[in-house]
């Protein structure tokens, strides 16, 4: 990663599902019911002195603390209870840039030469960070620290550890062994949860129990519990027994008609940029072939009320659906892995799969393209 991608907007850094870095606290604090970030920049003249600076929560996408840059440094917390799991957190700041108003600071990877990445991992206790010194750039706004001391579970993260989805023994022994060796890290299991979908279910079951039961309380490691309970038995019909939520408060459990149309499930989420690209794209396949199809848009949006701003910006005219009920979302992850998005499902006149997409994009495989080929046919 260069440091151009240190500023990024916020929005789009938490549509991003490719994890940055892990830093885990080095020196336990005796009460052991905070974590604290410790920054001394060395320097009473920088860019950011004086200037306050914010903790925030990269999987929530709320600003947590907050610290007024003072004689070059500064600490940032957050409390810490029997239930906390570390959390992927950044250190922003605003600048005067209204059409870019995000900095962030970057952390030094030292075992990729000149990579810097955005995110940092806090638990309880002390992480105490300075300036990285081989750094150098033209741009006074472009700040990079680094960390003395590299833990196993920041280890795990800094070498960006990947699941391998082969069956042979070698790539089952491959993966075994990586959860062996980093047995507690939430970067890992949050790897395994983005993977679930591409690997055989005995394998991810038993790659699953591997993982410390310090973490059997966090959100994704039950997610993939969910996932490995549900029993997909619809084939390749769209599933008729679920709890989604229409504009109008409504919740609905079927939503694909027994006509004689196509129908196009798209899968998407408000702060999801590239979800937002595609949708001029879907209004022209609505308005191109409307009469033989019908469009739907599933929502994975956490919060109902970024949804429903979303939809009246957009003004899309076809059906719309919240997705955030726990079990209908296993579901349907389980089914099309919405692990990434957008995701588009055609199905035809008989309401069976016909082609599933992930991703974004432009030209011959675009959504417009692709389904209105299908669709000619």
């Amino acid at each position: 990663m260069n440091t151009k991608s240190l500023f990024l907007p916020i929005k789009y850094l938490l549509f991003l599902l490719s994890v940055s870095v892990v830093l885990f606290g080095c020196n336990q604090d005796k009460e052991s019911n905070i974590a604290r970030i410790i920054v001394d920049l060395k320097d009473t003249t920088s860019r950011i002195e004086g200037m306050k600076v914010y903790l925030g929560n990269k999987d929530s996408g709320m600003l947590v603390d907050s610290a007024i840059v003072e004689k070059g440094k500064f600490t940032l917390s957050v409390a810490v209870d029997t239930n906390f799991i570390p959390f992927r957190a950044n250190i922003l700041y605003l600048s005067p840039d209204t059409m870019n108003p995000y900095r962030y600071l970057g952390f030094n990877n030292p075992f990729f030469k000149k990579t810097y990445e955005m995110a940092v991992y806090t638990e309880p206790g002390t992480t105490q960070f300075t300036p990285l010194q081989s750094f150098k750039s033209k741009n006074p706004e472009e700040i990079v620290l680094e960390l003395d001391h590299v833990n196993s579970q920041t280890e795990a993260a800094f070498y960006h550890g990947n699941f391998v989805t082969g069956k042979t023994d070698a790539n089952i022994k491959q993966n075994a062994d990586l959860v062996l060796k980093y047995p507690k890290s939430i970067y890992l299991l949050n790897t395994l949860n983005v993977s679930k979908g591409d690997l055989d279910e005995k394998q991810l079951a038993r790659l699953l129990s591997g993982f410390d039961k310090s973490l059997a309380n966090s959100s994704v490691y039950k997610n993939i519990q969910n996932f490995l309970s549900y029993n997909n038995d619809t084939g390749s019909q769209f599933p008729a027994d679920l709890k989604l939520k229409r504009p109008d408060q409504k919740i609905i459990s079927s939503i694909l008609n027994q006509d004689n149309k196509f129908k196009l499930v798209v899968f998407w989420a408000s702060w999801c940029l590239p979800c937002r690209k595609e949708i001029p794209q879907i209004k022209s396949l609505q308005a191109n072939y409307g009469n033989s199809l019908s469009i739907y848009s599933i929502s994975i949006d956490k919060d109902e009320a970024h949804w429903q701003n979303a939809l009246k910006k957009e003004s899309m005219p076809w059906q719309q659906y919240l997705l955030n009920d726990t079990e209908s979302f296993t579901k349907l992850n389980k089914k099309y892995q919405l692990e990434a998005i957008p995701v588009w499902a055609l199905f035809g006149p008989d309401n069976q799969l016909i082609e599933k997409r992930v991703g974004y994009t432009t030209g011959e495989g675009s959504i417009e393209n692709a389904v209105a080929a299908k669709l000619r046919m």
